[in-house]
């Protein structure tokens, strides 16, 4: 009896753990949400919006770890402390494609935030666009991705030892650079 008790509770510990990283994301991803589609312009549905932390991503290493060929790959998933992930479709349309100059309004308003640009472009009616922030050490830290086309708004946040995740990925691959 006593051994199902605290069976119980630690399942329940556990699915409370589990959950607090995908009840939803972040305050600073919400308002740099509402920015964004502020400067596209349209009315968005969220179709969903989800975020991965440390415990989600602990246990997902461990499931990795055994299901992996390789070690690299569960390393890669131990530096990352948090995803989150947010899709929206475009409920009232305007009309308007993604343009230079709205790629140019999302660029300056990431900048005002912190981030820094480093991939850009627009191009039969996709607009996409990956910026990197670091923290004062000048790790890299986080990257936030954008992807806005006449129907969807896709934004990905990846947090963490992301120098760490790009050398493992070159060292799994065998590519000759020193870093």
């Amino acid at each position: 009896m006593k051994n199902n008790k605290l069976l119980l509770i630690i399942s329940i510990i556990f699915i409370l753990l589990s959950f607090a990283g995908c009840v939803g994301i972040t305050d600073e991803f919400g308002e740099l949400r509402n920015k964004i589609i502020e400067r596209f312009g349209d009315n968005y549905e969220s179709e969903f919006q989800i975020s991965f932390g440390s415990v989600e991503i602990t246990i997902s290493s461990w499931f990795i770890d055994f299901a992996a060929d390789e070690d690299k790959v569960d390393e890669m998933i131990r530096e990352i402390d948090n995803v989150q992930i947010g899709v929206y479709q475009k409920i009232k349309n305007s009309g308007a494609s993604p343009t230079y100059k709205s790629l140019i309004s999302i660029e300056n308003e990431m900048k005002s935030n912190g981030w820094k640009p480093i991939v850009r472009s627009v191009d039969n009616g996709e607009l996409n666009a990956v910026f990197i922030r670091s923290n004062p050490e000048e790790i890299l830290n986080r990257i936030y991705v954008i992807s806005y086309s006449n129907e969807e708004l896709v934004l990905i946040e990846v947090e963490g030892d992301l120098k760490k995740v790009i050398s493992y990925a070159i060292e799994k691959k065998e590519f000759d650079i020193k870093i």
